[in-house]
């Protein structure tokens, strides 16, 4: 495993966000429609309190997705997300999110300080372009 890179994202010189990468990791490549291809379980849990770095967040939905070659997690920490009966998507906050390579028992990389739509970010997985991703990722 390669060491950490870390980016910090301040505005006024007080921390605001941060993204930790533990393997390489080309921001023009993202794109969550993998897990949306290659998906093979998906759960909700309300009323979690995961804590991660002294922050607690209360709900926690995650998504595995698996092509053969990388079988992944991606991990997305927030409050308020719902789903329909679906499993659609329809409300709440991200504020950290994570991959996971369930292979290696690593995390690849995380986010942590945001504050994005869930529900924009999961209609951004359902897309095989990424131009959704990059523009929630500079918003």
């Amino acid at each position: 495993m390669m060491p950490p890179r870390e980016i910090g994202i301040g505005v006024g010189g007080e921390f605001v966000a941060r993204f930790v990468s533990y393997a390489p990791f080309d921001i023009d490549t993202v794109n969550l429609y993998w897990y949306y291809a290659y998906g093979t379980d998906s759960l909700l849990e309300k009323n979690v309190n995961l804590t991660v770095d002294g922050q607690t967040y209360p709900d926690l939905f995650w998504t595995q997705g698996n092509d053969g070659y990388d079988h992944l997690e991606l991990d997305f920490l927030g409050s308020g997300i719902a789903q329909d009966s679906l499993g659609n998507i329809t409300a709440g906050t991200v504020n950290f999110v994570a991959e996971f390579d369930l292979n290696a028992n690593l995390y690849r990389w995380y986010a942590e300080g945001i504050s994005s739509d869930a529900v924009a970010i999961y209609n951004a997985a359902l897309t095989p372009s990424n131009s959704d991703e990059i523009y929630l990722i500079q918003t």
